[in-house]
């Protein structure tokens, strides 16, 4: 497998294998680079006979807006969780104290 990087540098990302008729190519693409990149298929049959390439264009631009707007809601529950537990344990005390100097009162 050939690829161009944003460049226009070209070069072998994967070396040739042998493959199956009809079955799917997975290539692995790396989201986090951002950058315009082509892949090109090559590939020659069992006798050497090239059959003709093709590409495709990918295009990454980094992080996306959701990944960051997923992490601040994650952190924003984490946040109220932990304030509501502190609030919990600090009204027991409290009440626990209270309850404390009600009975030595009497």
């Amino acid at each position: 497998m050939l690829a161009t990087d944003t460049s226009g540098k070209s070069y072998e990302w994967v070396a040739s294998t042998s493959w199956a008729d009809n079955v799917t190519l997975n290539v692995p693409i790396d989201r986090v680079a951002p950058g315009t990149f082509t892949y090109t298929i090559e590939y020659t049959d069992d006798q050497g006979v090239a059959g003709p390439s093709d590409s495709v264009i990918v295009s990454v631009s980094g992080i996306t807006n959701d990944f960051l707007v997923l992490l601040l809601i994650a952190v924003g529950v984490i946040a109220v969780t932990c304030i509501v537990v502190l609030w919990v344990l600090l009204h027991r005390k409290i009440v626990r104290l209270e309850e404390g100097q009600a009975g030595r009162k009497r």
